[in-house]
């Protein structure tokens, strides 16, 4: 009998594994029937609105009839006797995916994304504050650097263009004696001076790169570039030149570089082309936006004062030796020209030689990939809905929802520190705590149902 009874245990056990891989294999069709045309619908959203949306407030054009969808459904489940993960309930969850998909992708939360010039007040606005993601900034990993110096002028206010820029070229033919890889204005060059002409063929002589910076000004609406003085066209030439744009955010901090002037790509900005001067054309990679989310080095920049390199009674060999192998870039001091950053308050030098660095190591905050955000998003908000379907109390969903934004916040965690990659987790958070009042409101209009139904039947017999 014993026996008998262990036999029938035995042949139990496969059924019992095949039932429960049967019932896996149809979880899984449903989350594909979620998930592909999710994903597709998102790619075609994602070609679209970067062609035809200038503002993320403009994506309400795909959000609003993607949210009436999601409706539709969501009154469809209504009617049922009771919730269970059907057809019109898997519909309603592609389409609410779908609008927080496509939220995320459109950063609609950013309302408007006007980020002013250096030195320009701010038109930016929002829905949530940009400085809420700064955290990441405290966390991203820092690489060696040690390709910028950067030499400090002061101002030039009062002084002779004569005077001036004979200062730059006696540094220029200083830096390239040291043995530096190149050097750099971070300003631009107004009006014509009597030495223009000794600039231009100290330019031509010394053997190393030479980087411009240009301005800039407002016409009607639009930024121009500023032109280049006649006499110093020859020289000045826009193989030579990187634009000087910068951008602050709505709360005035600098936290990327539009690496293209009003994107054009045959205008590099002024770290770009040093950065290509350092490492070859090839070798550096942009991202796609043209917006550089730069970082920081693991060390601070060397700085040196240009006074301090001219004087010859008060020139120090480790000052001149500091340009030996690095790309100088020359700066004015003052305080205009200093700008809030994650990483503190700086000079606008040393956001450009952040970019610099940036982009020299190819280190700079990515995007991360939209799949991953995607999958996990799918695989809580349906798992959310399976559990709501099958009974499961409220506070138990809750706790669901708290795994699931403990899941979003350790990936952006994991992300700005392996990648660093930006994921931004407040979409995800807030599509996964909203669907849940949804999912418990539908639970009870469909309980309803079922309960006058069963009172009907009752009533009949």
């Amino acid at each position: 009998m014993a026996a008998k009874k262990a036999s029938t245990e035995r042949r139990s056990k496969p059924g019992i594994w095949g039932e429960r891989l049967s019932e896996y294999r149809q979880e899984l069709i449903k989350l594909a029937i979620i998930g592909i045309p999710v994903a597709a619908l998102e790619t075609i959203n994602g070609r679209i609105s970067d062609r035809i949306l200038d503002q993320p407030w403009q994506a309400i054009v795909f959000l609003i009839p993607i949210a009436a969808v999601a409706g539709f459904f969501a009154w469809r489940v209504s009617r049922a006797e009771s919730l269970r993960i059907d057809r019109r309930t898997l519909m309603l969850l592609g389409a609410y995916l779908l609008f927080f998909s496509v939220a995320a992708n459109t950063h609609v939360l950013d309302w408007t994304r006007e980020p002013s010039l250096f030195g320009r007040p701010s038109e930016r606005d929002w829905l949530t504050p940009v400085s809420w993601g700064d955290w990441r900034y405290r966390l991203v990993p820092k690489v060696d650097g040690d390709e910028v110096a950067i030499v400090m002028r002061d101002p030039t206010a009062g002084t002779t263009r004569e005077r001036a820029r004979a200062e730059i070229v006696t540094l220029m033919g200083l830096a390239a004696t040291q043995g530096a890889r190149g050097i750099a204005f971070d300003y631009y060059f107004d009006g014509e001076s009597a030495i223009d002409q000794l600039l231009c063929s100290t330019v031509e002589t010394i053997g190393i790169p030479v980087v411009f910076g240009y301005g800039f000004e407002y016409f009607q609406g639009h930024m121009n570039a500023l032109a280049v003085p006649r006499s110093l066209r020859p020289c000045v030439t826009p193989e030579r030149q990187g634009h000087l744009v910068g951008f602050l955010d709505a709360d005035h901090k600098a936290r990327i570089m539009p690496l293209f002037f009003n994107h054009d790509r045959a205008q590099p900005a002024l770290s770009l082309r040093i950065a290509r001067a350092l490492r070859g054309e090839a070798a550096v990679s942009t991202p796609d936006d043209g917006l550089l989310p730069f970082v920081e080095p693991a060390q601070p920049h060397i700085r040196i004062r240009l006074a301090d390199l001219l004087d010859s009674a008060r020139a120090h060999d480790a000052d001149r030796n500091a340009l030996r192998g690095r790309f100088v870039l020359v700066a004015e001091a003052s305080e205009s020209d200093s700008f809030d950053t994650p990483f503190g308050r700086t000079a606008g030098a040393i956001v450009h030689a952040n970019a610099i660095h940036s982009l020299t190591h190819g280190h700079y905050i990515r995007q991360g990939p939209e799949w991953i955000r995607l999958l996990s998003l799918l695989a809580f908000c349906y798992g959310l809905a399976v559990c709501c379907a099958s009974g499961v109390p409220a506070i138990r969903l809750v706790w669901v929802c708290i795994a699931a934004t403990v899941c979003f916040w350790a990936t952006a965690v994991v992300g700005i520190l392996t990648g660093p990659h930006w994921f931004d987790a407040i979409y995800s958070t807030a599509a996964v705590w909203l669907l849940l009042p949804l999912l418990l409101i539908l639970r009870r209009v469909t309980g309803r149902h079922s309960t006058r139904a069963a009172a009907h039947a009752v009533l009949q017999h």
